[in-house]
């Protein structure tokens, strides 16, 4: 660990000088992968979502994990997506979806942040970039809020697919939450909030329950097994909808976090 610190310290200010490492501007930080021109008008009462995060897709079977369990997806929520010549064709493969990728920093050519795919045309994307930095490499964090329209529902669902800052304060990974409840606080319809919420410490549990409760969002309830890490922190949130089933992929090892499948229908 001490190691990877001194070669960040060292290496990151060179790799950015020379253009290897970067944070994109705004205008660039939205990138589109336009699979299918026949995307639906507006989501079916039932529908699903997948959420993951994939670690940039560097595990072994990566590849046939992700495109087995996404085929049937209406919306996927992805996080530590990265997109580069070995993941792109990937997600190109997934025919009946298309993807927006939101950048939170650029290294080596990969762009790294989050991914949102779907069936279903959305009606707009906002994205959240955290003021708050990541130590070392100082890179920002991404949220990513797209929205649909919803059968026989005049109201329309904000899904907002978020990876929360990680080794940082409690007080600035809740300023992380803070951002996303300002834009989401005067959105009247259903609402998804999902993603990897890195809440290693009984102060960041807190901030994400104040966040949860500010907005009467509910827990989809999961159960998760054989997982890497001491915490789970990835969870999936909601209001407006109903739970028909709720599945995490414990089988799946591709990433250092679980897949997570959730299947809604409006109330």
């Amino acid at each position: 660990m001490k190691k990877c610190i001194v070669f960040c310290l060292i290496f990151t200010p060179i790799f950015s000088a020379c253009g290897f490492y970067k944070i994109p501007k705004s205008k660039d930080v939205l990138n589109y992968i336009t699979n299918t021109t026949k995307l639906n008008k507006e989501l079916n009462s039932d529908f699903s979502i997948l959420v993951w995060n994939i670690f940039k897709g560097k595990r072994q079977n990566w590849n046939s994990d992700f495109t087995k369990i996404s085929k049937g997806i209406d919306l996927l929520l992805i996080q530590e997506s990265s997109l580069n010549k070995k993941n792109i064709p990937i997600y190109q493969n997934l025919k009946k979806h298309s993807f927006i990728h939101a950048t939170s920093f650029e290294l080596f050519g990969s762009k790294n942040g989050n991914a949102n795919a779907y069936k279903v045309l959305p009606i707009k994307h906002h994205f959240i970039r955290t003021k708050g930095r990541e130590p070392i490499i100082l890179s920002p964090k991404i949220t990513l809020i797209s929205y649909f329209k919803l059968k026989n529902n005049s109201k329309l669902l904000a899904t907002a697919n978020i990876h929360s800052l990680n080794f940082v304060s409690a007080s600035t990974h809740m300023s992380q939450l803070h951002q996303l409840y300002n834009k989401l606080k005067s959105h009247n319809g259903p609402l998804i909030v999902a993603g990897d919420f890195n809440t290693w410490t009984y102060e960041k549990k807190e901030n994400l329950r104040n966040f949860v409760n500010s907005l009467s969002l509910k827990k989809v309830p999961l159960i998760h097994k054989d997982i890497e890490h001491e915490e789970v922190v990835d969870f999936v949130f909601y209001r407006g909808l109903k739970i028909k089933s709720a599945k995490v992929y414990n089988e799946i090892s591709s990433s250092d976090h679980k897949a997570i499948k959730v299947k809604f229908t409006q109330k």
